[in-house]
């Protein structure tokens, strides 16, 4: 091969990585919450609900990256005073603003396109996701609190999408400890840009979080997190369905889990990104392993 075809051959491998890059293909975890209900009704093991299930993650995948491009097309000029964010394609200039509009709308209908195989209603669901992003990037990003709401829209979002595709009834429980998830979430992202950029919070259009502040909503979100999941093992209908006498010993690594992630936000460990801290910390990744374990024996194992 010439030394011009080796040189094109990098260069297209180069700009296909900053693409991945641009698509944020870690943050496509949270679009697990699609099959959330399914797991939780009991009905892992019925494997004609997956294909339309995994149809749907697919679509929130492409429509999620679709508003992130958004989301990183506004923000090239504040992210490219930020410490980390400035390594993004778009703050790097490493990526076109061009080729980042037309790739945005390919994954826009592509998702879209994707969530019509399923049904009209989950068309709706993902274009009041969509609009909602797209309103949280324009605007309600830079207002106290409300920020925090609309990111768990948009995980709830996902779970009603799971439930409806999946034709099971998505409880109040999943929606609330889902909810409390996202808050906990949010606020460690909070805090580690606090960390980062200080007190400047206009230079990089943010609401006013003061460490404080983001101190006593995390030691409401926490408690409150484990002690909901632990009354929700306690219901007995909910027993039942898992056919579990037992399932209350699965709050045991939630909790480890939780105490975990509280010691990481009083130290500021790289909360900004959930999967690197998944990855790193072995208080947070190993109880969540040993969660999903027993889940899977509660819904598949034999009685004990």
């Amino acid at each position: 091969m010439s030394r011009e075809g080796c040189f094109f051959g990098l260069s297209l491998l180069m700009i296909l990585r900053e693409i991945l890059r641009l698509l944020r293909p870690a943050d496509a975890l949270k679009n697990l919450l699609v099959f959330a209900p399914l797991v939780f009704a009991g009905g892992a093991g019925e494997l004609s609900a997956w294909p339309p299930l995994l149809i749907l993650f697919a679509a929130f995948c492409a429509c999620a990256s679709a508003v992130y491009i958004f989301n990183d097309l506004l923000d090239r000029g504040q992210d490219r005073r930020h410490p980390i964010k400035a390594r993004r394609p778009l703050a790097a200039v490493t990526i076109s603003p061009r080729t980042a509009v037309l790739l945005s709308l390919l994954l826009l209908a592509v998702g879209m396109l994707l969530a019509g195989l399923t049904d009209p209603v989950i068309m709706l669901i993902l274009g009041i996701y969509v609009f909602q992003n797209i309103f949280y990037s324009l605007i309600l990003k830079k207002i106290l609190l409300i920020d925090l709401i609309i990111i768990a829209l948009g995980y709830l979002l996902r779970v009603y999408a799971g439930g409806y595709t999946a034709e099971v009834p998505v409880s109040n429980w999943i929606l609330m400890m889902t909810a409390l998830l996202s808050f906990i979430i949010s606020i460690g992202k909070r805090r580690d840009d606090l960390a980062l950029i200080g007190t400047d919070h206009e230079q990089h259009k943010r609401p006013d979080y003061s460490l404080r502040f983001l101190k006593i909503l995390m030691f409401i979100c926490i408690p409150l997190t484990a002690l909901l999941y632990l009354v929700y093992t306690l219901d007995p209908a909910v027993s039942v369905s898992h056919h579990r006498e037992y399932y209350f010993l699965s709050a045991l690594p939630v909790w480890t889990a939780l105490a975990a992630y509280a010691k990481s936000f009083l130290k500021s460990h790289g909360l900004g990104s959930p999967v690197r801290l998944l990855a790193r910390n072995l208080w947070i990744g190993i109880p969540l392993l040993l969660w999903i374990a027993l889940q899977w024996w509660f819904h598949t194992g034999e009685g004990w």
